[in-house]
């Protein structure tokens, strides 16, 4: 993943993004020195976010099986309320 600037993106616009062309990784945006933003095709993206519900569905479906859940809307007000 190639780095750039804040600076290159204020005076080269979109257009060093646009560069990296089509099979990249992404690039990273420093600030001051420091890696600040991740820029990612909207494919790659796309992908993560799939990925994340799909490890989101897991982990419900793992809860209800160990029973880590609770029913009925008293009991979770219950639960939270009793801190």
């Amino acid at each position: 993943m190639i780095e750039i600037t804040s600076n290159e993106i204020k005076t080269k616009g979109i257009s060093i993004i646009d560069a990296l062309g089509d099979n990249n990784d992404g690039a990273v945006i420093t600030v001051k020195g420091k890696r600040k933003y991740v820029v990612i095709p909207i494919e790659k993206y796309n992908k993560l976010r799939e990925l994340e519900l799909e490890l989101a569905v897991q982990e419900v479906r793992k809860d209800l099986t160990e029973g880590k859940y609770y029913s009925g809307i008293e009991e979770h007000i219950k639960r939270i309320t009793d801190v």
